[in-house]
Order: C-alpha cells, then sequence, then structure tokens
C-alpha cells in the first residue's frame, strides 16, 4: 500500500480572517504590564551580525548596546557548499570546519555567557549569526567543480544562535513564561527579518536540548536556519496539504479534528493550540504542537493571544517531560512553518522528538531507521500520551506581560 493514501474528502474550511493583535488575557484581576520591544542590530569584528533584543516599559530606553563581540578572529575564509544526492533527490551540506567547534566548554569558557567570547556584555535575549555555520550570507563559490550528475552550490543562507538568557545553567522548561513570551516574539522577528533575506526561501527555528542529541555547548540556547531551499522533510508536508488541498481538504484541520474526536492521544489542549503524541509517532514520546486556526501558516500570523498561548502551551510542554522521568528531559524542538516562497494550507507546528523511551533506554536510529527511512516504533502513542497527560503541572498560566 503506497504512502500517499489519505481520508476521503470533506468540505473545504472557510478561511478565517486573523485575529487583530489587541492583546491577550491571564486570570480575572491579574493587570498586564505592557512592554515594548528594543532592537539592536550590529556587526561584529569578522562580519557576523548580531541582534540584541530588551524588553522595557513604554517611555523606558533600555541600555545603549554598543558592544558587538569579544573575539578577534578572522572572517570565515571557506564557506559551506551544498552538495546533490542525485538518488534522494536532496542537498547535503558540508562544512568541513564544523570539526572546530567548542565542545561542552566549562563554564568560564562559555562562548554564550556574558564577557564570553561572542557576547561582550549582560543581555536579555540575543541572537548573533553562527561562527561554525551551516549556510553563510554571500557564500563564494566552492572549489569544487559542478557537474551534471554531482552539482555543486555555494551555500548561501544564514544560520544564527539564539541565546534565550545570560544564565550558564537550567534550561528551556525552567525559564519563566514570560520570557518565553518575550522568546516567541524574538522568533517572530527573527523569522519576518531571514524571510527578507534574497536567496531565503525557508526559516526554521529549532533547539537541541542534552548531550544525548549531541549539543556542544550546554548554556540554554535555539538556532535558526534559513535555508536556500525547502528542507526535504518540509517539503514532504507541503505536497502532502497541497495533494489533499486540491481533493478539497485541509490536511492539518483534519488531523486536528481527528485528534480531538479521538482525545486518547491528546496532551494538552487550549482555544489556540493543540499538544498531541500524533496516531503516526516515530518517538515514544513525540509531541506535535499544532495552532489550531486555520490560516495561521507561521509565527507572524500568531495575534496576541496565539502568542501568549504558545508560550505558555511551550513550558507547559517542556516541563511534563522533565518531570516524566525525574531528570532533565533532552530533546529536539523544532518549528514547521510555512515558507515564505510557497503557498499552501498550512498551519504553524511544533514537533519534539525525545530519545528517550524509558527512564534508562535510548531510542536509536539504526538500520531500518537510518538506512531504510521507516521507523521502528517501541511503544503505543495512546499510552505514552496518557502519561504526559496525567503529570503535573495540570495548567500554566499565561504570561502576565504584553508586548505592544
Amino acid at each position: 500500500m503506497g504512502g500517499t493514501l489519505l481520508p476521503p474528502p470533506r468540505a473545504f474550511p472557510t478561511p478565517r480572517v486573523r485575529a487583530p493583535n489587541t492583546g491577550h488575557t491571564v486570570g480575572e484581576g491579574v493587570a498586564l504590564t505592557d512592554l515594548t520591544m528594543h532592537k539592536t542590530a550590529l556587526t561584529k569584528r569578522d562580519g557576523r551580525y548580531i541582534t540584541y533584543y530588551d524588553f522595557a516599559p513604554p517611555g523606558q530606553v533600555p541600555p545603549a548596546r554598543t558592544e558587538a563581540d569579544s573575539l578577534t578572529g578572522d572572517p570565515l575564509t571557506k564557506g559551506p557548499e551544498l552538495r546533490w544526492n542525485p538518488l534522494l533527490g536532496e542537498w547535503t551540506i558540508v562544512a568541513g570546519y564544523r570539526m572546530d567547534r567548542p565542545q561542552l566548554p566549562r563554564q568560564d569558557k562559555c562562548p554564550l555567557c556574558p564577557g564570553g567570547a561572542e557576547i561582550p556584555s549582560s543581555f536579555e535575549i540575543v541572537s548573533f549569526d553562527n561562527r561554525f555555520p551551516g549556510f553563510v550570507r554571500g557564500a563564494e563559490k566552492p572549489d569544487m567543480p559542478s557537474t551534471e550528475l554531482y552539482p555543486v552550490e555555494a551555500g548561501r543562507g544564514v544560520c544564527e544562535v539564539l541565546v534565550y538568557t545570560e544564565a550558564h545553567t537550567g534550561s528551556f522548561a525552567e525559564l519563566p513564561t514570560e520570557v518565553i513570551y518575550r522568546l516567541v516574539h524574538v522568533w517572530t522577528d527573527r523569522t519576518r527579518d531571514l524571510s527578507g533575506v534574497p536567496e531565503v526561501r525557508c526559516v526554521y527555528p529549532f533547539e537541541n536540548k542534552g548531550r544525548e542529541i549531541g549539543v556542544t555547548l550546554d548554556h540554554p540556547h535555539g538556532q535558526i536556519y534559513a535555508f536556500p531551499y525547502i528542507p526535504p522533510r518540509i517539503e514532504r508536508e507541503l505536497g502532502q496539504t497541497i495533494t489533499a488541498e486540491r481533493r478539497g481538504s485541509c490536511l492539518f484541520c483534519d488531523i486536528i479534528e481527528r485528534e480531538l474526536h479521538d482525545h486518547v492521544r491528546v496532551v494538552a489542549q487550549s482555544d489556540h493550540f493543540l499538544a498531541v503524541v500524533p496516531f503516526y509517532a516515530r518517538y515514544p514520546y513525540e509531541v506535535h504542537l499544532y495552532a489550531r486556526r486555520h490560516g495561521c501558516a507561521w509565527l507572524p500570523d500568531l495575534s496576541s493571544d496565539e502568542q501568549a498561548d504558545l508560550a505558555r502551551t511551550l513550558k507547559l510542554i517542556t516541563a511534563r517531560y522533565d518531570r516524566l522521568f525525574g531528570f532533565s528531559f533532552p530533546y529536539m524542538m523544532v518549528m514547521h512553518q510555512l515558507p515564505a516562497s510557497a503557498s499552501a494550507c498550512w498551519h504553524y507546528h511544533v514537533e519534539f522528538y525525545p530519545p528517550y523511551r524509558s527512564a534508562e533506554k535510548l531510542k536509536y536510529l539504526a538500520s531500518v531507521e537510518s538506512g531504510a527511512g521507516s521507523f521502528l516504533m517501541d511503544e503505543y502513542p495512546e499510552r505514552t500520551a496518557q502519561r504526559l497527560r496525567d503529570l503535573e503541572p495540570a495548567d500554566v498560566p499565561a504570561p502576565a506581560v504584553r508586548v505592544r
């Protein structure tokens, strides 16, 4: 049986207009604190960009940002290259200098701490071009010759590091909801900015958490890859949604409707978001978080209420992960948003891929997963969803701040 079969079509949902950004609500009697986001973009000595994000009440001006870095290194002279795989029809990114990345340095050598190699002073949230990138703005043509069988292209794009906090220890799950809410605004602003870079076709924010995932820095941070092409996984999702749309259906609306109907795989739900261990999960504790509103396709589409609810729900999921086995739970958190260059019936969604299948056992991608491309799932999604659903916290308050 082929992998392109779809359920019977249903009436295509009428697109709802975007909700106005009038502000979100919190608990009864709780006053919201208004904040303004201040953005300072600077250039490092080696030509890379760094952007500081500060948040302050209206009328207050945060400290001036004038220092870009503490590095004295030279600009990257040999950028990444893209090599075409004719068997799979996809690009491989080749960046040999990434072998020189720092490997779990001590806190006093951490490049992400204030005064470290990358960030010279105190900060709230900061984004900067990765020193060991998979893509480089304006990368030069590679030395490797391009042929008809083996095309080679310059790895033009952007790779950014996004530092959540100046605190060296801790994790995303331990951030206050208000900080995660500010981070949602930063993700949104970076998405807008990077989508405007001429060579960029897809903006992909993500976080690798935990040494089991392969992180090389312990300081809480994420990354953003601005791809010069639509990456294979998102391209396949696009193909499936376009096929469903031609048959008169929104695939994401169908999935949300079915998960709400079955309910056995639901981990958390709200007016704006639905978190589930999907019917087709590949990792035992994989969670997908869907924007429920039809037409909410990427981060800039989120209303203020949806931004606050996204922050609250991300906090809820990651906090429950940490309670699952009693330790800080590693995962890959990836954001799938509609590429600016694409047109499809799409819902913004976040996917979590945790490697643990029990407190002592990891899920390895072995021969069947890596060589054949088919995942073996070690547990029933309905069971793992129940375990996550029953964990504390039962709920997380909405952030008590509002960014104007």
